[in-house]
């Protein structure tokens, strides 16, 4: 029992005398094991503690099995810039140790060390043991890396499945190498090293990849004007070689006959790419609109980053969605499957529709409609689950009945990664629901086009983009096979799906539309009210949620565009975006009145409020505090939060759950729950 400290000290350099002292403390046990510093004399220190630490105002919490942590400290006095931690899983008997550090010429810090247990959490990144022998449970090697800000960029495993350890780490010319020790095998990529017992090795990293993000000028474009949208692609980092970058198109618009993409490489309307030429930072693909005369509604066209070999894809700007606006006039709004052209003297909409499982063994499904242009609606609607973990349950296109995607059949080695980047999000489940909370009210509506073939996957304990991005492993991805998904034809055009635990009808509904507000939902959590389902102000209900210690707020803000930017002077642009140091200060001020959000713990109540049509409308939570009172406040843009992870996410239409530990804690969503309900029947005019 008592405090324990450690400390670093600096000398001044002419005589050796004191420059300053600074301690660190912890109720319980720590130990700084690491030193570096940086070309600009800032100095990063990396050890463990249990239960509490505290760098200066800011605390970490860590288990009894001892964490990790990492702090940077202002050459000039010693003052903590930021501090991360590293979390086990299961605090009170696995643990986090640190082996070394170093840092880059560009102020990257790359830590080392190894974790006991089934898994480690970093950031947004989790690893997993990978088993094997030299203990139960024991030496799982790592390496992660950090920007200048302490963001988390990359973490991963080293050395395969039997224990493994890190002993030192060097860092020169942008390459790393790592010396440790092995039990019996150890592999590296392609190499693997063998031994007796234990046996050390020596090991260079591969240049790091460069880090690929995506950026569209406008998010509008009038057809018949003579106005184009450029695309532009930027590569961070290794520059001097030429790349291939793939990317997706998704939304309503046709290519060839609403669009074409000049510059594009390879695009067959779904999927492209994109060239980097040789020493550029930038590539650009142009969006050109055909005009037509026909009479239609509004057009979508998301361009996607898609995973690939050679460089990896930025954690956040990596999908832009634009909006083709029809210039014909007397625009009829609505589309061939709410007409019931066939023979008989119904008003069925769907005797022509064939909607069938078209593939047992790879579980699947053709949607065939009788409407061969424009689409047609698809209802997903939650039954039940007997599973407790939060899991994100999506649909895959493919191009045939045996699923195969681009020529890749299941057992390919780059299927998963075609599959993702042809996923669309149906919804997500909490594996802890909060008292009130109703899991049978979660419904989804998708769109498909006449001849469209799907299959279905599914993430445990983590979310779509996590995987994209890296930060959540690929073996907590599951595809649809008869292993996981049972099917069964519950009437016509009907199904029910229990695919691991999760129960879902599956039904062809023609009348069926997608819920207002929920046009961005597949990528961001928002509510998108700049289409024309409605003008002026609409009367919304708020249905909340809590499971948490913590006495949370949430408000909601309106943004003019997908990456977050406020206009606050009203002249249509942008002028506080994500990122700016006093982006959350203007989000909280200038939230919507009448809808401030809290709730009592293990309790639900309804809030009524107004909405105004024209503009994004972004959730945001207030951590242990209010509008007028408050240290953390967590946006579904992750440049916006402070320790640059998610803490929002979609579980239905307009239905949103809040993680509120920093750093993700246990990321299961459920501490605060929000649900929008519009009454389409209360327009209240301006």
């Amino acid at each position: 029992e008592g405090t324990y400290k450690a400390s670093v000290t600096k000398l001044n350099k002419s005589d050796g005398s004191e420059a300053w002292k600074k301690e660190f403390s912890s109720n319980s046990y720590m130990e700084a094991e690491s030193i570096a510093i940086d070309s600009q004399d800032n100095i990063y220190i990396a050890g463990e503690f249990e239960e509490t630490v505290s760098f200066g105002n800011t605390s970490l919490q860590g288990g009894e099995g001892g964490d990790v942590f990492v702090a940077k400290l202002d050459k000039s006095n010693g003052d903590v810039l930021w501090v991360k931690d590293f979390d086990s899983q299961n605090n009170d008997e696995d643990n986090v140790e640190v082996e070394g550090i170093a840092v880059d010429d560009m102020s990257n810090t790359y830590v080392t060390g190894y974790y006991n247990g089934k898994s480690m959490s970093v950031g947004n990144f989790m690893l997993y043991d990978e088993g094997g022998e030299g203990g139960e449970g024991l030496g799982n090697a790592f390496i992660t890396k950090f920007d200048d800000k302490g963001i988390v960029k990359w973490a991963q495993n080293i050395g395969g499945q039997n224990y493994e350890s890190i002993s030192d780490i060097a860092v020169n010319d942008d390459k790393i190498y790592l010396a440790g020790q092995f039990f019996k095998e150890a592999t590296f990529k392609d190499k693997t090293l063998s031994a007796d017992s234990y046996n050390r090795f020596l090991l260079k990293l591969e240049k790091e990849k460069p880090e690929i993000s995506l950026k569209a000028d406008s998010t509008t474009i009038t057809e018949g004007g003579s106005n184009k949208i450029t695309y532009t692609f930027t590569r961070k980092g290794e520059i001097k070689s030429e790349l291939i970058v793939k990317f997706s198109v998704t939304g309503s618009a046709t290519f060839n006959q609403d669009f074409t993409l000049t510059n594009a490489l390879n695009f067959d309307g779904k999927s492209g790419e994109v060239k980097f030429k040789a020493g550029e930072e930038t590539a650009t693909v142009t969006l050109d609109i055909i005009d037509d005369t026909d009479v239609e509604e509004d057009e979508t066209l998301g361009l996607e980053l898609a995973m690939g070999s050679g460089y990896m894809l930025s954690a956040t700007e990596v999908k832009t969605n634009i909006t083709i606006t029809k210039d014909e006039k007397d625009i009829i709004i609505g589309s061939g499957n709410d007409d019931d052209d066939d023979d008989d003297d119904d008003d069925d909409d769907d005797d022509d529709t064939e909607f069938t499982l078209t593939s047992k063994a790879k579980q699947t499904f053709k949607f065939k409609s009788k409407f061969k242009s424009g689409k047609s609606s698809v209802k997903f609607s939650f039954k039940s689950k007997s599973i407790n973990q939060f899991k994100e349950i999506a649909v895959v296109t493919v191009d045939d009945d045996e699923g195969t995607i681009d020529g890749l059949s299941s057992d390919d080695e780059g299927y998963l990664e075609a599959a993702l980047n042809r996923s669309k999000s149906i919804f997500s489940l909490l594996g802890n629901t909060p008292n009130g909370f109703g899991d049978l009210d979660i419904e989804k509506v998708l769109e498909f086009s006449s001849e469209t073939r799907f299959r279905f996957l599914s993430v445990k304990e983590g979310t779509l983009q996590g995987v994209k991005q890296g930060k959540v492993n690929k073996s907590q991805v599951t595809i649809s096979s008869t292993d996981f998904l049972q099917v069964t034809e519950s009437e016509k055009n009907s199904f029910d799906l229990d695919f691991e635990g999760v129960k879902i009808k599956m039904k062809f509904d023609a009348k069926a539309k997608k819920a207002i507000g929920s046009g961005l939902q597949e990528i961001i959590e928002v509510i998108d009210l700049r289409g024309s389902e409605f003008t002026g102000k609409q009367a919304v209900k708020c249905s909340v949620n809590r499971e948490a210690a913590y006495n949370n707020f949430v408000g909601f803000y309106k943004v003019i565009g997908e990456d977050g930017g406020m206009d606050t002077d009203g002249d249509g642009t942008a002028d506080v975006f994500v990122g700016d140091e006093n982006y959350t200060q203007i989000a909280v001020q200038n939230r919507i009145t009448g809808i401030d959000l809290s709730v009592e713990n293990q309790s639900s109540a309804e809030f009524s409020g107004e909405f105004e049509a024209g503009a994004i409308i972004v959730p945001f939570l207030i951590v242990d505090g209010n509008a007028e009172s408050f240290e953390d406040v967590f946006f579904p843009f992750l440049g916006a939060n402070s320790d640059g992870v998610d803490h929002v996410m979609m579980l239905g239409d307009n239905c949103f759950g809040f993680e509120d530990m920093k750093g993700g804690g246990d990321r299961d969503y459920n501490d605060f729950t929000v649900k929008i309900d519009f009454n389409v029947t209360s327009i209240v005019s301006t």
